[in-house]
């Protein structure tokens, strides 16, 4: 089984082609502003030491959110649209999936939407399920009464994006399509907003 996993929603582009238990990934850290541009020849790059081709590939998965609203629409438009003209599955995956292996006891996973903000889920056990997923204020994180994690900024999360889809894909967990995790609208909606009021 071959798999390439992209993660476009951080200042790191993260490309990964897996085949059976053997991978190959490359960071680009040339800022969210580049992951377009950079994007093909990275996953070419990736498919290349792995010796294979686009048409070889069994899955497609990328993260879907939160994050960069830019980022996040790269990368899902891009494993659509090799979804779709190859008929491969997708797999969904969101940033707060990547972030739980971290979790011990009960918790709330924060990672920084600007502005003092948070995008958050909690989680009540390790590998347990998320809820209340949504955008929160400085003011409703502090209150919180939960141990309280924050997506560190580099922090290396390749074996645990590749376990993550790796258990979705053995229990078939996939997609037709995959939709952007937005937990808030973008500044030009919220602008759109106000000038609407």
């Amino acid at each position: 089984m071959i798999g390439l996993l992209i993660d476009s929603t951080r200042e790191r582009l993260v490309v990964i082609g897996v085949v059976n238990d053997n991978r190959y990934y490359k960071v680009v850290k040339e800022g969210n502003k580049k992951h377009m541009p950079l994007l093909m020849p990275t996953i070419e790059e990736v498919l290349n030491k792995l010796e294979t081709s686009i048409e070889n590939v069994n899955y497609f998965s990328a993260v879907v959110g939160p994050g960069s609203f830019t980022g996040i629409r790269v990368g899902v438009a891009t494993v659509n649209a090799f979804s779709n003209a190859l008929k491969k599955p997708l797999i969904n995956v969101n940033s707060f999936e990547l972030m739980a292996y971290n979790v011990v006891n009960p918790s709330i996973l924060l990672i920084e939407a600007g502005h003092g903000a948070y995008y958050g889920a909690k989680i009540d056990k390790p590998y347990g399920n998320l809820y209340d997923m949504r955008y929160y204020t400085k003011e409703e994180v502090d209150n919180i009464d939960l141990e309280k994690i924050y997506q560190k900024k580099d922090y290396d999360y390749i074996n645990e994006f590749v376990r993550v889809v790796k258990s979705k894909a053995v229990i078939l967990d996939s997609e037709e399509v995959l939709r952007p995790l937005y937990l808030r609208k973008s500044q030009a909606e919220r602008e759109e907003d106000a000038r609407n009021k």
